[in-house]
């Protein structure tokens, strides 16, 4: 229980079990010494945790007056209402984990400060102990987020404009009925779902690397989402050429969609440059934050449009014995190209399981997407089910199959309506005048956020200068990128 007293100075105490959580004499002091000997250099963003009443709060206001400033509390019966935090949560209302990944971002991670008060830490041992968990989460997503962006950076913003210049057709959400709906991702347990796919009406949402599988079974999907920006992208997809009448893609993605033949329905990321480009579009675009995996993605697009539950289906985030996909499979012919007499196919597939997998039977990656489920908050996971479960616990309930079977509520649809954009010629203007104003900024130190984000994705200026140059001398010769 929280107790209040009053110094002679005229500060509130705060006390747990008669144990002060700041100073009895001057609580304003003893933030500003704290905050003094942590930080040396001018962050551009602090996190405070676990602060009483605002102190720690108003003192990282006094000293960086520019920072950002985001915090969260242990309880509201000590929050500060008067305090310069640009963002403040309390733990115990369940939202920690989508406060921190929403104002703890790729852009802000670099100058990032995280200050822990600890007579709050030891007060309230859960507060402790769960903030710490979502903290390691989300720096770990980030870090696998920023290894990405420098591996991938470039080739997202050249993707960007090949879709801007190429895609033919875009569509937009014309109408939906809330219901059911199938997401199938190509964990080797999708392979269980096969008599629900072929006898059910359930619209089926897919990942383009289930798009072998559920060609295979003559199940035709009401959409695909698609976010991968490389070439296995385009390899998943070629299942997919007159196969599935719709994509759901940011600009970002592999350029492959604007080959086959589906119309797309663009997910903005909320990355400057792609927002600018469908502004000048005029096409309607559906805010998706970027989750580091589609089927992540897809959860998110299911939702948003309207499924409830959505289903999820061979997400198993691990290996099943030595498999990691359903078959059939788009790299089922890249294993067997790879075969020889003395390292046939499944002794490879065994070496690799074991050599990349963790206690869990997951690699690396796996368990970095795994970690953007276990994160979901109670809202969201409440409009999610699971279909054959792997091992690996997420906070998604398991919907059985008679449950399924029985349903008899109703399904999710959507109906799309043709979108007119701008003519090639049209679209190539506005790109170089685009590109050519980002060049100009870069050179003059103007960092604008589209400016930023070059730089951001590229590593420095000189490759993001250099990067504008390559986009522009090849938009000018209208090559694909």
């Amino acid at each position: 229980m929280i107790q209040i007293e009053t110094s002679r100075t005229g500060f509130t105490i705060p006390l747990i079990n008669g144990k002060a959580l700041v100073s009895r004499f001057d609580p304003e002091r003893e933030a500003l010494r704290f905050i003094e000997k942590r930080i040396s250099s001018s962050p551009e963003t602090i996190l405070i945790l676990g602060d009483v009443l605002g102190y720690l709060g108003n003192a990282a206001g006094v000293l960086f007056p520019d920072a950002e400033i985001l915090g969260i509390t242990a309880t509201a019966e000590i929050a500060g209402n008067k305090t310069p935090y640009t963002k403040q949560c309390c733990f115990d209302t369940g939202n920690a984990g989508e406060f921190l990944d929403t104002y703890i971002t790729e852009n802000n991670f670099s100058g990032l400060t995280i200050l822990e008060w600890q007579p709050v830490f030891k007060a309230f041992p859960e507060f402790a102990t769960g903030i710490l968990r979502l903290i390691q989460r989300r720096l770990r997503i980030l870090n696998g987020n920023i290894t990405t962006t420098r591996g991938f950076g470039s080739r997202w913003l050249k993707n960007t404009v090949s879709n801007f210049l190429h895609i033919p057709r875009f569509t937009s959400l014309a109408a939906g009925t809330p219901g059911i709906a199938l997401i199938a991702a190509s964990g080797a347990s999708l392979q269980r779902s096969e008599a629900l796919l072929r006898g059910s009406a359930i619209p089926v949402i897919a990942l383009p690397s289930s798009l072998r599988y559920l060609k295979s079974i003559c199940r035709v999907p009401l959409l695909t989402v698609q976010t991968d920006p490389g070439y296995y992208a385009a390899y998943h997809l070629r299942e997919g050429l007159n196969w599935s009448s719709c994509i759901a893609a940011p600009l970002s993605a592999s350029p492959f969609i604007s080959r086959t033949g589906a119309s797309i329905l663009s997910l903005n990321q909320g990355d400057a440059f792609e927002d600018l480009l469908l502004s000048q579009l005029g096409v309607p675009s559906y805010p998706m934050p970027s989750a580091g995996t589609v089927a992540a993605t897809a959860l998110s697009a299911a939702i948003a449009m309207g499924a409830e539950p959505a289903v999820m289906a061979g997400l198993d985030l691990c290996y099943e014995d030595i498999h990691t996909h359903v078959r059939p499979h788009s790299f089922d012919e890249v294993f067997a190209a790879d075969s020889l007499r003395i390292s046939p196919e499944y002794s490879a597939k065994f070496r690799y399981s074991r050599d990349t997998e963790n206690s869990e039977g997951q690699s690396r990656a796996l368990e970095t997407y795994s970690q953007w489920f276990k994160g979901l908050n109670t809202s969201f996971t409440e409009k999610a089910r699971q279909l054959n479960p792997s091992k690996i616990e997420l906070p998604i309930q398991e919907l059985s199959y008679s449950e399924i079977t029985d349903y008899s509520g109703p399904l999710f649809s959507i109906q799309f309506g043709e979108e007119a954009t701008p003519d090639f010629r049209r679209r190539q203007t506005i790109l170089l005048n685009i590109l050519e104003e980002t060049d100009s900024d870069l050179q003059n130190n103007r960092r604008n956020p589209v400016a930023a984000e070059f730089i951001l994705k590229t590593g420095n200026d000189a490759a993001a200068v250099h990067l504008v140059k390559e986009c522009v001398d090849r938009v000018y010769k209208m090559e694909r990128l």
